[in-house]
């Protein structure tokens, strides 16, 4: 292709040629083929490098993004296993008061305390899910966006 693409731009240049020896014309021929193509290699390495860097900053990119959803996810997780074990502490807790006293009042406070905690488990898990997702969306996300830069 580059010897094709030096002897078409050679016929633009005949008058350089005409005034040199036969083979001084030939040898300013291969020079200038020669100077042609490295251009022309010099600027494929360039593309091959740029198309080699690229997708390695996206996966630094895509690593970083999951390394911190995925610490996001692991608070997520321990706060939800807290608000687990809070809302059995406090379902022991009320079980103990309903067997020990006929107090309303005391089984209403403890009643309303394990609601609470339950509420909590459920806030904590509703986030630990949406985190989730959020990881798992990332994931999708990137893997359309390559798929779309690999059709091009």
């Amino acid at each position: 292709m580059g010897i094709a693409k030096c002897e078409q731009d050679d016929h633009h240049h005949e008058k350089d040629g005409k005034n040199q020896s036969a083979l001084g014309g030939v040898l300013a021929k291969v020079a200038r083929c020669c100077d042609r193509m490295s251009v022309i290699l010099a600027q494929s390495v360039d593309m091959s490098i740029e198309n080699f860097a690229e997708p390695f900053k996206d996966y630094i990119s895509l690593s970083s993004s999951m390394k911190k959803i995925l610490l996001n996810r692991e608070r997520a997780l321990e706060t939800h296993e807290l608000a687990l074990s809070i809302r059995g502490k406090k379902e022991t807790s009320l079980n103990a008061i309903k067997a020990s006293t006929t107090d309303k009042h005391t089984i209403e406070v403890a009643t309303a305390a394990l609601e609470n905690a339950q509420n909590n488990v459920d806030e904590t898990q509703q986030e630990l899910k949406e985190i989730t997702n959020s990881a798992l969306n990332e994931k999708k996300r990137f893997k359309v966006e390559k798929q779309k830069v690999s059709i091009k």
